[in-house]
């Protein structure tokens, strides 16, 4: 009888063993499947930083050249506004005294 008992309690810790083993399996595997899932995350992140930074530096180029091409249309406003709006010479030219002469 004791040795019955003894048996019992034997294959009663060998089955509770068994099924820590089979959490431990199933917990590890769900581990291995987040840190699968999160090394995928982490990819997809550096690719997403990695477009928004060239993004980023196309954006910055166009609007240098924009204000560039502003600035020259202003300039170029300025000159033509010049050449434009020419005054008579306060005195008479050399040109102009041979002509009346």
């Amino acid at each position: 009888m004791e040795l019955r008992r003894i048996a019992l309690g034997l294959r009663n810790e060998f089955e509770l063993a068994q099924a820590r083993e089979a959490d431990l399996r199933g917990r590890l595997a769900a581990g291995r499947g987040e840190a699968i899932a999160a090394n995928e995350k982490i990819v997809r992140y550096e690719e997403l930083r990695r477009a928004v930074e060239t993004n980023r530096q196309f954006y910055d180029t166009l609007m240098s050249r924009a204000k560039e091409e502003s600035l020259t249309q202003q300039l170029q406003g300025v000159q033509s506004g010049r050449s434009s709006r020419r005054f008579p010479p306060a005195r008479p030219t050399a040109a102009a005294a041979r002509s009346c002469s």
